[in-house]
């Protein structure tokens, strides 16, 4: 099995390792857009072997370094901790990963989480706990995520604080973990409503200034600063809809991506805030009569040679 979400995290790896001071290059399969699941667990392990669990927990702080590619930038533009908890969710059910992390437990200042496997019997290995830990922290610390604190489940102190990580012993279980931060305040009254026309065009630049996100009806009224049954109201006097805007500025986006960019159509689709892959193209194809890999090819030919 190949995903580009396996791929981008051997990038995140080979940074981190070089923040250690461990490598001076990128591992192998780390500049490729697809990459074998099996390589990246091979890796992980013996990185583990070599170097013991706590780097790969501390890997994940890479991302205070990296470079503004697509995937991580549909992660950090997330308004919130669960938010960005959600888009990764969204992202492994995207590329369809065995692995995946569950919420057992949420409020507004924390969350419980579990890593689990959709195969029983094939339980991702500790190397793959730790990292996914460790990505999740630095993501949140990217995010600015006030009071950040993880530990593993059954921990009694903070394995993670704002300082960074702190050397501990090990728990024999590593797939369940603890996050906190301080919650956010909450978000002001919504003020006075703006005229038809700027409304709608509001809409449709919060929608494409953050394409990856989960949006819904409630969340863009929020964002707008409207109550959601006068920006429901508007879109319809205005012959629009939430849905119809929504998917019109997600086939904008990605069509710009597949003329414009090299990034795989799969990655395109997630970006772009689609569910699936057969989700993009079905929605893709009702719009253009066609797939987007035909799309590309028949238009972005020449400019991509370029």
């Amino acid at each position: 099995m190949k995903d580009f979400a396996a791929a981008a995290m051997l990038r995140l790896v080979a940074l981190g390792l070089r923040r250690e001071g461990l490598v001076g290059g990128p591992l192998p399969g780390a500049s490729a857009a697809l990459v074998p699941l099996q390589d990246k667990r091979q890796q992980l392990a013996q990185l583990m072997q070599a170097h013991g669990p706590d780097l790969l927990l501390r890997l994940g702080l890479a991302v205070q370094d990296a470079a503004d590619e697509p995937t991580l930038r549909a992660l950090t533009q997330a308004r919130s901790a669960p938010d960005l908890i959600e888009r990764w969710q969204r992202l492994e059910r995207y590329v369809h990963s065995r692995h995946r992390v569950l919420l057992l437990a949420g409020q507004a200042g924390g969350c419980t989480l579990r890593h689990v496997s959709l195969h029983a019997g094939e339980a991702p290995h500790a190397a793959e706990d730790l990292l996914v830990l460790g990505l999740l922290v630095g993501l949140l610390r990217r995010l600015g995520t006030p009071a950040l604190r993880a530990r593993l489940a059954g921990e009694a102190d903070w394995r993670y604080q704002q300082d960074g990580w702190r050397a501990a012993p090990m728990p024999a279980a590593t797939h369940t973990w603890e996050l906190a931060w301080r919650a956010s305040a909450d978000v002001a009254a919504p003020g006075s409503e703006p005229d038809l026309a700027a409304t709608v065009a509001a809409a449709r630049q919060q929608l494409a200034a953050d394409v990856a996100a989960p949006w819904t009806l409630p969340r863009l009224a929020e964002a707008l600063q409207l109550r959601p049954r006068t920006l429901q109201r508007r879109l319809t006097d205005a012959g629009s809809t939430f849905s119809q805007l929504w998917t019109e500025v997600r086939l904008a986006q990605s069509a710009r991506l597949l003329l414009d960019t090299r990034e795989p159509t799969a990655q395109i689709g997630y970006l772009c805030g689609f569910a699936d892959q057969a989700h993009f193209t079905r929605s893709f194809k009702r719009s253009t009569a066609m797939t987007p890999a035909v799309y590309r090819a028949q238009f972005a030919g020449a400019a991509l040679a370029q």
